[in-house]
């Protein structure tokens, strides 16, 4: 059975991802990863003496009330007790575990001041089948994701006062004390500084960023077969995917998807038998505008990578003493989720403008009315594009940055918040959206190469391989909702290998 260990080494956005999809894995401490906890407790224990936040004082705006020393284990309690004040839907298990491995590979790290028993815990509880249900609502993106992480914190030491999930090769949601139990976890108790230490970082916006990029990512190549569909089913002129016209533009991405898309129609006798001089701009300037999306999801790549592997704790402990800082603060989060929303909805954008002209006769190059017989009669691909029209729109309101709806909290001492679990989750919702759209065009591209006929290409061919035992061709109407699910759920990462030859 494959096992992450942390070493203290960076850890990647896919083992991150591999750790949450798959919940047989295991998770370990290397020693001298344990060694530098250990470290880290005797420092904060060094200085127990000063006023330090959260582990002597009030949180928030009450920083500046003083706990007296034999009530500092229970203002641990009561601090998971009173941030536990989430709502709405859990966040999926598999998502909340992920979050879970960066908390921990967090708090390894030994500048939070935690015992080696609390990571051990995270360990076991991580090995044990367990995931926290992380409430939807409830972070704003700084002084940690608050509300969420008192959900693994409570999970940890008093499971009765949540729920958790359980995996026995199905994750089941229950009472906290009955999945503990099951899962033979051994509840904790937290010390000084601990419970803060669990709830003030990022993991839970991180999260729902990660997963929404790894989403992105395959949604770029799902793009691109997109295109190299609708171009061989309009006959389109491909002059624009000239190799030498990418070379001038110094954009990595614009060159990346041009080449693609030149692989997937490789040999194709279909293309450039239209009679159009150029190309229209949502397939001539295609990969210009995925390319700028590429380039977009490559900076939010790079914002996550450092994010998961930074220390977002506080305050920190280190040599020189205990210090209060902002690593909380999830903005690098916020604007990379919000940079993969804005990237995904162009490439929605675009797709249902490739479809719609897919279905005009008056722009389809010698198709049928909108991709049937008898049209009249049958009505064929219509209304599959307002389905993608109400999407389209939907990802246009979505994709306004949530970094920007800051709302101070704590009697405005937490001033300005990232509000990025919105943007996360915003992100996610239009990566799922943009699925719909481009299965819609994929859909409604087969039909055309079929009604031209002719040979695709290489890349198209095999696309079209797959979708055809999918999805059949439209002989007359018939309800096309349960195609686009069945085709959007199985457009993934196995379709584009094979169409890709890779």
């Amino acid at each position: 059975m494959k096992k992450l260990v942390l070493c203290g080494k960076e850890i990647s956005l896919d083992q991150v991802v591999e750790f949450g999809l798959r919940p047989e894995m295991k998770v370990d401490l290397c020693p001298e990863v344990l060694e530098k906890i250990e470290e880290g407790r005797r420092r904060l224990e060094a200085h127990m003496r000063e006023t330090i936040y959260g582990v002597n004082t009030g949180f928030g705006a009450l920083a500046s009330e003083k706990i007296p020393g034999d009530k500092i284990e229970r203002l641990q309690e009561n601090l998971i007790k009173s941030h536990h004040a989430g709502a709405g839907n859990c966040m999926s298990p598999e998502m909340a575990r992920a979050a879970t491995l960066i908390r921990l590979h967090t708090l390894s790290s030994g500048y939070s001041g935690i015992s080696k028993e609390l990571a051990l815990a995270l360990v076991e509880y991580l090995n044990s089948g367990l995931s926290p249900c992380m409430k939807e609502y409830g972070s704003v993106g700084a002084s940690g994701d608050l509300a969420p992480l008192a959900s693994l914190a409570l999970s940890l030491s008093l499971p009765e006062l949540t729920e958790v999930f359980l995996w026995d090769g199905n994750w089941h949601r229950m009472k906290g004390r009955e999945a503990v139990k099951k899962a033979g976890f051994k509840p904790i108790k937290l010390g000084a500084k601990e419970a803060l230490s669990l709830i003030n970082g990022t993991p839970f916006s991180s999260a729902l960023a990660i997963f929404a990029l790894k989403m992105g990512e395959e949604l770029l190549f799902l793009s691109d077969i997109a295109l190299a569909l609708s171009v061989e089913a309009l006959a389109s002129n491909i002059s624009f995917l000239f190799e030498g016209i990418h070379r001038l533009r110094k954009i990595d991405g614009q060159r990346e998807r041009a080449k693609w898309v030149r692989k997937l129609i490789d040999g194709s006798q279909m293309t450039g038998k239209s009679n159009e001089v150029q190309a229209p701009y949502s397939v001539r300037c295609y990969p210009q505008v995925a390319g700028a999306s590429t380039e977009a999801l490559s900076f939010a790549r790079r914002l996550l990578e450092g994010e998961v592997n930074s220390v977002t704790d506080n305050p920190l402990v280190f040599q020189e003493g205990v210090f209060s800082g902002g690593n909380f603060h999830a903005q690098p989060v916020a604007l990379a989720a919000d940079n993969v929303s804005m990237a995904l909805a162009y490439l929605a954008s675009i797709s249902e403008r490739r479809l719609f002209r897919l279905l005009d006769p008056n722009l389809n190059n010698g198709l049928s009315p909108f991709l049937v017989k008898e049209p009249g009669l049958n009505s064929g691909f219509m209304i599959i594009q307002y389905t993608a029209a109400s999407l389209v729109a939907e990802n246009r309101l979505l994709s306004h940055p949530a970094g920007l709806q800051s709302i101070p909290t704590s009697a405005n001492q937490e001033d300005h918040v990232s509000m990025a679990p919105l943007s996360g989750r915003k992100a996610i919702k239009i990566a799922e959206n943009t699925r719909y759209v481009l299965a819609a065009e994929i859909m409604a591209a087969c039909q055309g190469m079929d009604l031209r006929g002719g040979r695709p290409g290489k890349g198209t061919f095999r696309a079209k391989e797959w979708v055809r035992k999918r999805v059949p061709f439209l002989e007359e109407d018939s309800p096309l909702s349960q195609y686009l699910e069945t085709l959007a759920r199985e457009l993934n990462r196995e379709f584009i290998e094979y169409v890709l030859g890779s």
